[in-house]
């Protein structure tokens, strides 16, 4: 009988930890853009020699570093079970406004002639545990003294695209902030729904 009770919890305890760990493995990542990623990883010279030109000189300058690498830092999400990406962020505040920074996906294979994904001002950075096509889907906010914005994009063949957007914007005569909805439906079309003043 001890035996028997000895097992059973052991079972349910076996049981228990699977569950925890398959509701972790669930779980939506994410990144905000002034914290340093948790498991950097070495950002690959064609991503940062990408990201100096498209930044520009007049950009990348405002960066007092030795090295262009030291203005970067990476780190590896999963898009799906076989894909990995890079993440990747300013590694120095000097290339943020308002404490919201520029972020790229990069896919980890292969030579990075355009990022999957960009964002040229991003609070925090979302992988959700959701998908569609295949890869998962990415939440991006930002927000500064007098607009916020939530951003999800989805896979489309061979590059994500905006299917939600919501913004918020201050309105000083009216003292309240009105928002503005885009979805984008199966179709391609978009949908727009406008509220006004809808917080004091």
């Amino acid at each position: 009988m001890y035996i028997t009770m000895k097992s059973r919890h052991y079972s349910i305890a076996v049981v228990f930890a699977l569950l925890l760990t398959s509701i972790a493995s669930l779980a939506d990542e994410v990144f905000n853009s002034e914290e340093s990623f948790k498991s950097p990883v070495s950002v690959p010279a064609p991503i940062v020699a990408h990201l100096t030109k498209a930044l520009g000189s007049e950009k990348t300058s405002t960066c007092q570093v030795s090295r262009p690498h030291d203005m970067f830092e990476a780190q590896l999400i999963d898009l799906n079970k076989s894909t990995k990406a890079f993440l990747v962020k300013p590694a120095r505040m000097c290339l943020c406004e308002a404490n919201n920074c520029p972020m790229w996906v990069f896919k980890a294979k292969g030579s990075p002639s355009k990022p999957l994904w960009s964002s040229p001002s991003t609070k925090t950075f979302t992988l959700l545990d959701k998908t569609l096509n295949g890869y998962k889907k990415l939440r991006e906010v930002s927000a500064d003294a007098t607009n916020d914005r939530e951003s999800i994009w989805s896979w489309n063949k061979d590059s994500y695209v905006e299917i939600y957007k919501h913004v918020w914007i201050w309105d000083t005569e009216k003292r309240c902030r009105s928002g503005e909805e885009t979805t984008q439906l199966m179709d391609g079309q978009m949908v727009e729904r406008t509220r006004q003043c809808t917080q004091e």
